[in-house]
């Protein structure tokens, strides 16, 4: 699809509502005539055989409706030009692939085609009149039956042979009401011939409208994807280059700390901020030498979690992060155990908190429940404050982030890496709205490890 075609889209779609039989763009035009010339290319050229049937097929007929002074000037016309002019446009069309030069040909020997039957008609006289407009008439639905023709090129094809036959019977047959019924039929014909060709030819431009228009919105959202994609892989480079600096600046200070000494509880602290600075950095590896998230994941080793300690302690670190801001309330069972990877885990779980207190109203409560069944095990994390979109599935599709007005915005890969992560253990996540007031229960249950 090129610019000018996606430019001039929106010209072409009001242009068509008000004559449906032209494009404005000129190169669109062509666009459509050469697709519509090689859809119906070989439909054409059986067109072009069926007029060649007919006019041996009249060869016999001649002789019952003409008299036999003019019968060899008929037969002479009808193998000399119309046969000649079928077999050049059958070999034209199997010759012919480009629509520029194969519609005028085809134009060309339909009009020549049908004019023989004025010439036969004049040389006959006025005996002939049924027969010539029989013939007229075959000739009309011919025309209308080479679907590469245009309605516009047929319909000018049509006039030009319907005219010389109407007015020879209209000079030699002058008394009414006779004069009328030669003009009356081969109208008719070309008007229910012509209505069936306008019907085809709005709804093929329709259709190549349309198709075109799709491929336009395609590409343009290849080109955004690719966009995005390299965007993203620009800014993985530069979140990997500016972690990697200040995990060396939280390292070397812990280091610092714990030479120094430091009074109680600071040691518990500086523990678990050395475990999340490990975590970082397990990530990070992974990342660098894996192309996707979930290439990410079968580098890692599943091993016995104790779910239950890991939730706690978790939900321990978010309490203190956000004292007085927020409330955190957990029911934690003690036998949750489950086969997978930890530090997966506990980035799955940091997703879901961090989506909670996004979507938490102020100084709200955001509950934690952890509890196992037989063979699962059942996490969730409730908040209030937001109410859920409509779209609830596109939660979890990449780069989709529902914010307040004003909310700073994020890349939308939070509940992403959760799914992931939750289908990685061979579990589900699914939410839920709350049901006393606006907000959101979002539901892990993972494979429960029976000991």
């Amino acid at each position: 699809m090129t610019n000018r075609d996606a430019e001039s889209k929106e010209d072409l779609t009001s242009h068509c509502s008000r004559f449906p039989l032209h494009f404005r763009d000129k190169g669109l035009e062509r666009d459509y005539l050469q697709a519509e010339y090689t859809r119906y290319r070989y439909w054409i050229m059986g067109s072009i055989v069926l007029g060649l049937a007919l006019t041996l097929l009249y060869y016999p007929l001649d002789s019952s409706f003409l008299s036999s002074d003019v019968l060899d000037a008929t037969r002479t016309m009808r193998f000399g030009v119309q046969a000649l002019l079928t077999l050049l446009g059958v070999v034209g069309v199997l010759t012919t692939r480009r629509a520029s030069v194969a519609v005028p040909s085809i134009f060309a020997c339909a009009v020549a085609y049908g004019l023989t039957w004025a010439y036969i008609r004049a040389i006959a006289g006025p005996g002939s009149e049924d027969y010539t407009t029989f013939g007229a008439a075959q000739t009309i639905l011919f025309v209308y039956a080479c679907l590469g023709l245009p309605f516009r090129w047929a319909a000018a094809a049509a006039l030009l042979i319907i005219l010389p036959v109407i007015a020879l019977a209209v000079i030699d047959r002058p008394a009414p009401p006779t004069p009328w019924h030669t003009p009356a039929l081969l109208i008719s014909f070309a008007l229910i011939a012509g209505y069936g060709a306008f019907r085809h030819e709005w709804a093929s431009r329709e259709r190549f409208l349309a198709q075109r228009l799709f491929a336009a919105e395609y590409a343009r959202r290849l080109a955004a994807e690719h966009d995005r994609s390299q965007w993203l892989g620009v800014i993985a480079g530069f979140t990997r280059h500016e972690l990697r600096n200040a995990m060396a600046g939280i390292s070397s200070s812990l280091e610092l700390l714990e030479r120094f000494g430091m009074p109680q509880p600071g040691p518990e602290y500086v523990g678990r901020a050395k475990r999340s600075l490990q975590l970082m950095r397990t990530v990070l590896q992974q990342v660098s030498s894996a192309t996707s998230m979930e290439d990410a994941l079968k580098l890692q080793e599943m091993e016995p979690v104790d779910l239950s300690r890991l939730v706690g302690d978790r939900v321990e670190d978010y309490r203190r992060e956000h004292d007085g801001a927020l409330q955190f309330t957990a029911e934690v069972a003690d036998d949750a155990l489950v086969l997978g990877n930890a530090d997966s885990l506990v980035q799955m779980l940091d997703k879901l908190l961090n989506n909670a207190v996004e979507h938490s109203e102020p100084n709200g409560t955001i509950r934690i429940g952890l509890r196992a069944t037989t063979k699962t095990v059942r996490l969730e994390v409730e908040d209030h404050g937001d109410v859920l979109p409509e779209d609830v599935p596109s939660l979890f599709r990449p780069f989709v982030s529902v914010r307040r007005p004003g909310q700073e915005g994020s890349l939308g890969l939070g509940l992403y890496v959760t799914d992931v992560i939750a289908r990685h253990h061979g579990g589900t996540v699914r939410v839920k709205p709350t049901r006393d007031r606006p907000g959101a229960r979002f539901i892990v249950e993972l494979p429960r490890l029976l000991t």
